[in-house]
Protein backbone atom coordinates (compact mmCIF):
# COMPACT_ATOMS: atom_id res chain seq x y z
CA UNK A 1 0.00 0.00 0.00
CA UNK A 2 2.64 2.67 1.04
CA UNK A 3 5.42 1.23 -1.46
CA UNK A 4 3.82 2.90 -4.80
CA UNK A 5 2.45 6.98 -4.53
CA UNK A 6 -0.87 7.37 -5.68
CA UNK A 7 0.07 10.53 -7.69
CA UNK A 8 -1.67 12.09 -10.22
CA UNK A 9 1.08 12.74 -12.88
CA UNK A 10 -1.21 15.40 -14.77
CA UNK A 11 -1.70 17.90 -11.85
CA UNK A 12 1.50 19.12 -10.83
CA UNK A 13 1.50 15.38 -8.93
CA UNK A 14 -0.57 15.98 -5.96
CA UNK A 15 -1.62 13.09 -4.29
CA UNK A 16 -5.28 11.39 -5.48
CA UNK A 17 -5.96 12.21 -1.63
CA UNK A 18 -5.58 15.37 -1.82
CA UNK A 19 -7.37 15.80 -5.56
CA UNK A 20 -10.31 13.66 -4.10
CA UNK A 21 -10.31 16.43 -0.85
CA UNK A 22 -10.72 19.39 -3.39
CA UNK A 23 -13.41 18.18 -5.66
CA UNK A 24 -15.86 17.70 -2.11
CA UNK A 25 -15.17 20.54 0.04
CA UNK A 26 -17.25 22.31 -1.77
CA UNK A 27 -20.50 19.98 -0.43
CA UNK A 28 -19.18 20.43 3.14
CA UNK A 29 -19.09 24.46 2.55
CA UNK A 30 -22.51 24.61 1.31
CA UNK A 31 -23.50 22.58 4.52
CA UNK A 32 -22.23 24.60 6.61
CA UNK A 33 -23.58 27.84 5.28
CA UNK A 34 -26.86 26.39 5.48
CA UNK A 35 -26.70 25.53 8.57
CA UNK A 36 -25.40 28.54 9.66
CA UNK A 37 -28.20 30.36 8.67
CA UNK A 38 -31.01 28.97 10.86
CA UNK A 39 -29.16 26.74 14.04
CA UNK A 40 -30.50 25.76 16.90
CA UNK A 41 -26.84 25.58 18.34
CA UNK A 42 -25.88 27.35 21.12
CA UNK A 43 -22.50 27.80 22.96
CA UNK A 44 -21.25 25.05 25.04
CA UNK A 45 -18.04 24.00 26.66
CA UNK A 46 -19.66 20.22 26.91
CA UNK A 47 -18.71 18.53 23.58
CA UNK A 48 -22.14 16.38 23.78
CA UNK A 49 -24.13 18.90 23.98
CA UNK A 50 -22.42 20.73 20.19
CA UNK A 51 -23.17 17.10 19.09
CA UNK A 52 -26.69 17.31 20.07
CA UNK A 53 -26.98 20.57 18.59
CA UNK A 54 -25.00 19.34 14.94
CA UNK A 55 -27.53 16.42 14.87
CA UNK A 56 -30.59 18.67 15.33
CA UNK A 57 -29.19 21.39 12.58
CA UNK A 58 -28.26 18.41 10.32
CA UNK A 59 -31.56 16.83 10.73
CA UNK A 60 -33.70 19.79 9.69
CA UNK A 61 -31.49 20.56 6.43
CA UNK A 62 -31.92 17.47 5.18
CA UNK A 63 -35.58 17.53 5.95
CA UNK A 64 -36.02 20.61 4.33
CA UNK A 65 -34.25 19.11 1.45
CA UNK A 66 -36.15 16.22 1.10
CA UNK A 67 -39.40 18.75 1.35
CA UNK A 68 -38.00 20.73 -1.09
CA UNK A 69 -38.06 17.88 -3.50
CA UNK A 70 -41.20 16.70 -2.90
CA UNK A 71 -42.61 20.12 -3.88
CA UNK A 72 -40.72 20.20 -6.96
CA UNK A 73 -41.72 17.03 -8.07
CA UNK A 74 -45.45 18.04 -7.19
CA UNK A 75 -45.56 20.68 -9.51
CA UNK A 76 -45.06 23.56 -7.44
CA UNK A 77 -41.92 25.67 -7.74
CA UNK A 78 -40.87 27.47 -3.52
CA UNK A 79 -37.89 26.91 -2.72
CA UNK A 80 -38.21 29.62 0.47
CA UNK A 81 -37.32 28.16 4.31
CA UNK A 82 -39.72 29.92 5.59
CA UNK A 83 -42.91 28.44 3.71
CA UNK A 84 -41.03 24.98 5.17
CA UNK A 85 -40.63 26.75 8.59
CA UNK A 86 -44.15 27.64 8.52
CA UNK A 87 -44.94 24.26 8.00
CA UNK A 88 -43.13 22.87 10.45
CA UNK A 89 -44.93 25.34 13.14
CA UNK A 90 -47.87 24.40 12.53
CA UNK A 91 -46.94 20.57 12.42
CA UNK A 92 -45.19 20.76 15.82
CA UNK A 93 -48.19 23.17 17.12
CA UNK A 94 -51.27 20.49 15.73
CA UNK A 95 -48.88 17.54 17.20
CA UNK A 96 -48.74 19.24 20.60
CA UNK A 97 -52.53 20.07 20.89
CA UNK A 98 -53.31 16.78 20.52
CA UNK A 99 -51.00 15.48 22.62
CA UNK A 100 -52.54 17.92 25.33
CA UNK A 101 -55.78 16.41 24.83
Amino acid sequence: MHDQPDVDVAEQTKPIMVLDYHATKGAVDAFDQEVGYYTCARKTRRWPMRLFFFIIDAACLNAFVLWTIKITHSGKTTKDRHVWTNAVFFWLKSLTTSWRR
